[in-house]
């Protein structure tokens, strides 16, 4: 017998939002030769042009170790291109390839699909409503974490 969730599982209907997305956005990624996460290296990336991977690594708040391997994979890929520092020959520098800004330009295009279709026919105030109710609850949420 399938139970319908009832107000008190609130929660199950917002993993189950975040499942759907999460899915859709994997198989966008995938599609785009990332992996889940490196779309976050890759804006971090073209805001930092030029930044070390210990620089990124701190800034994604992920170890240097995980960092070194998504930029492995994303030089391969043709994301990355990595250039000796001007003055100290010793550090790396990695530079966000015209293919990673044009894939950023589609990642964050899709974003916006995304919510559009989440939010189909629902009108500007219940936007406005849905969007302040999430704000709040994950406020709410990180009060307690």
């Amino acid at each position: 017998m399938k139970r319908k969730p009832t107000p008190k599982e609130l929660n199950f209907r917002v993993i189950r939002l975040s499942h759907i997305i999460d899915n859709h956005f994997r198989k966008f990624l995938a599609n785009e030769g990332l992996f889940i996460g490196q779309h976050k290296m890759l804006v971090c990336l073209i805001d930092n042009n030029g930044a070390t991977a210990g620089f990124l690594a701190k800034k994604l708040n992920i170890s240097p170790a995980t960092a070194s391997v998504s930029i492995k994979k994303m030089e391969k890929a043709g994301f990355i291109q990595k250039k000796p520092d001007k003055n100290d020959s010793r550090i790396i520098r990695l530079y966000a390839t015209e293919k990673a800004k044009e894939t950023a330009d589609r990642v964050f295009l899709m974003f916006r699909n995304t919510d559009d279709l989440m939010l189909k026919g629902f009108s500007d105030d219940e936007k406005k409503q849905f969007k302040a109710y999430l704000e709040r609850a994950i406020e709410n949420l990180n009060e307690e974490v």
